[in-house]
């Protein structure tokens, strides 16, 4: 198994959005998204909805699935989803 590199910018990007959502005691999620064997450069946010009762969780419901299938253009994939816990 290859290593996969990640940009800076997806990094940061992905840090301010699981900083929010764990400022509001939610959890998130997203995809990293890369070009061939290139350096994963794109973060991909999809619809969700998330929940807090007896703990947290988050889903991705139909329109985030097909948002997700969507935002690849053919040469690229997924190497990652992410997926962040408030505490």
């Amino acid at each position: 198994m290859r290593p996969v590199l990640v940009s800076s910018g997806v990094l940061d990007e992905a840090r301010r959005f699981f900083e929010d959502r764990g400022a509001s005691g939610l959890e998130g999620t997203a995809m990293i998204a890369r070009r061939g064997e290139g350096v994963a450069d794109r973060l991909v946010i999809p619809t969700q909805l998330a929940h807090r009762a007896l703990g947290c969780w988050v889903e991705v419901p139909l329109e985030g699935k097909l948002e997700l299938a969507a935002a690849l253009g053919a040469d690229e994939q997924y190497v990652s989803r992410i997926h962040s816990h408030p505490d």
